[in-house]
């Protein structure tokens, strides 16, 4: 495993980015922990990706929904990586991001490398399986292999550890943090937590 350092993630307006899995919503709700509060954004870049979202939008509790939206509104951004139009797919379900717009540059997709490609095609023929969800529109793993891919540069915080892309990620020494056993940590802040995995 290659030695991680949290210093090589520090993105050019020295932030920290940040991807959560889907199943981190019901982490945080459950446990009612301020996300912009543990991870203030001039330290943080909290993102998700779009297969996430599509997740997050079929979460049956209301009020999860309510506090979701809450934290998408004060801090927590989509970002997909740069692509073109899928015809695969309806416009709404749409994986990547183009080139944004001219008033919010913000929207558009983020370049992936040539690694980060090559990786993503080893977890795709590890993982993917065919026919989707109805409801999310997502193949099986496909959520997890992308954000197997963004663990190569950024932090991703999950609860999945079964044998699978990010558990994948995390043998292959990328930045996957795995957060089951919070609760041990002995009241320290989410933040000091998931810091301490690349001391």
């Amino acid at each position: 495993m290659s030695e991680r350092k949290i210093e090589h993630l520090i993105d050019e307006n020295g932030r920290i980015p940040i991807f959560l899995d889907n199943n981190v919503w019901d982490f945080l709700f459950c446990n009612r922990i301020d996300l912009c509060a543990e991870f203030p954004s001039k330290r943080f870049n909290l993102c998700i990706n779009k297969e996430v979202s599509f997740e997050q939008d079929e979460i049956p509790n209301l009020e999860e929904q309510e506090f979701i939206k809450h934290l998408m509104d004060e801090c927590v951004k989509v970002i997909p990586f740069f692509g073109f139009y899928d015809e695969r797919h309806s416009p709404d379900k749409q994986r990547s991001g183009g080139f944004g717009d001219l008033f919010n540059p913000g929207v558009g997709g983020v370049f992936s490398d040539k690694n980060q490609e090559a990786y993503r095609k080893q977890l795709n023929d590890l993982y993917l399986k065919a026919g989707k969800n109805k409801k999310t529109d997502l193949y099986k793993n496909e959520a997890d292999i992308d954000l197997a891919v963004r663990s190569m540069s950024s932090i991703v915080l999950t609860l999945d550890k079964k044998r699978g892309p990010l558990k994948t990620a995390c043998d292959d020494g990328n930045y996957v943090v795995f957060l089951n056993h919070f609760e041990w940590f002995g009241g320290g802040s989410l933040e000091s937590y998931v810091l301490e995995q690349f001391q």
